[in-house]
């Protein structure tokens, strides 16, 4: 269904812009159903109308509804009696300070700044009365903000309500932009270092192979028998540049991500998006490698197969984890023996593994090395065999909690 991919889609890219609402976005799931008219939240769906005009799927429009009802469920709306304008006016409000590129403009600028001291409905709902700006233009921002539906708040349930807690909504306000958030008011905040990118591309040199690349080489090049050819012999070069030269790069890696339960599209997508700003600017890997993403909990769900760096960049920004079940790495050893049998992994030297370390491991090692790139403070390492090697970047102990989840 086109709508539900659209949905899907905006889900996704609202995760990569802003990793913080992960957990937010898991929490509610798409539901389409015949005849709604508009989308609506509950606490736990998000329901659409099949048969909505196709501007209510634009790109734009479902990143500012799925912000505004992120902000309902935020601020408790769902599990309250009242249904009126200010709970609107309060979700367009958070929705722009979690997100400040969906601000909008004109009248709605000078709206928010006579609201800008205003945080509770009742203090909103006052002002709404009083101030003659804000009652005259009212009507008009209400065309804009009131994006869902709140019928279907009569069916949000009290279980719901406890995992949206107040906790959610603290620290969304207090630390908006970190990595990921759990449930209980947890947050994950993970923003890799300079350090972390270091360490990363000194530990994947290991894996790197010497052969022919295409580029010139000016260490080969002598630019006095250039010279001396086009002023003798009537503009002939002695000799070119040379069109490839020899380097020491990666070419082959295999990647695992794990989708167990434990598991954060946030963290996963800095984790990514950390190696791609190293091959953008490092050229740790030749123009053309063989880079091979699998998703895995107990069985490998996705496996996918990369080529350049731009479709590695668009891997990451669609990127959609696939899984939640318990951990068994057997499931990616096996798929990864299986492709360097059939040609498609030649030349593997060593394979990533992003993960907590809680899982099944095989009883013995493969051919190739294995590395765990772990999350400090984040990591369970006391099943990880001795033939794993483990590298742990750097990372703030978690906010809430002893230990917390991916």
């Amino acid at each position: 269904m086109e709508t539900l991919q659209a949905l899907e889609r905006a889900r996704d890219g609202l995760c990569w812009q802003h990793p913080s609402l992960a957990a937010c976005i898991e929490r509610l799931k798409p539901e389409a159903v015949p005849g709604a008219r508009v989308f609506a939240v509950d606490g736990r769906r998000i329901v659409f109308g099949i048969g909505l005009p196709v501007e209510c799927f634009s790109p734009d429009h479902l990143k500012r509804t799925l912000l505004h009802m992120i902000a309902h469920c935020l601020l408790g709306h769902p599990w309250q009696k009242r249904r009126d304008a200010a709970m609107d006016v309060q979700a367009w409000l958070l929705a722009e300070e979690i997100a400040p590129e969906t601000a909008l403009s004109g009248g709605a600028q000078e709206f928010r700044r006579r609201l800008r001291n205003a945080d509770s409905l009742s203090q909103i709902e006052a002002l709404l009365k009083t101030d003659p700006f804000l009652r005259e233009q009212l009507p008009q921002l209400q065309t804009r903000i009131a994006l869902d539906d709140h019928d279907l708040w009569s069916r949000a349930d009290d279980e719901a309500r406890t995992a949206w807690g107040e906790g959610a909504l603290l620290s969304h306000r207090r630390g908006n932009g970190g990595a990921g958030s759990s449930a209980g008011g947890q947050r994950l905040e993970w923003s890799p270092a300079r350090a972390d990118a270091d360490a990363l591309a000194r530990y994947l040199t290991r894996y790197s192979v010497l052969r022919e690349n295409a580029r010139e080489d000016p260490d080969c090049f002598q630019s006095a028998w250039y010279l001396y050819g086009l002023e003798h012999y009537g503009n002939m070069p002695l000799i070119e540049p040379a069109e490839s030269r020899e380097e020491r790069r990666l070419e082959t890696l295999a990647i695992v991500i794990d989708t167990s339960g434990s598991c954060a599209r946030g963290l996963t997508q800095r984790f990514l998006a950390l190696l791609c700003g190293l091959m953008r600017e490092s050229g740790l890997f030749f123009r053309r490698f063989n880079l091979r993403i699998l998703q895995c909990d107990a069985r490998v769900q996705r496996d996918d197969a990369i080529c350049d760096l731009r479709a590695f960049e668009r891997y990451i920004a669609s990127l959609e984890l696939i899984g939640g079940g318990g951990t068994d790495f057997r499931a990616a050893f096996e798929r990864i023996d299986a492709l360097i049998a059939s040609g498609a992994l030649r030349g593997l030297r060593g394979a990533l593994f992003f993960s907590d370390g809680r899982g099944i491991f095989p009883s013995s090692p493969p051919e190739y090395e294995t590395t765990f790139v772990f999350l400090k403070h984040r990591f369970d390492a006391i099943d990880v065999p001795v033939w794993v090697r483990r590298l742990v970047l750097d990372a703030p102990p978690p906010q809430g909690g002893e230990y917390i989840e991916y």
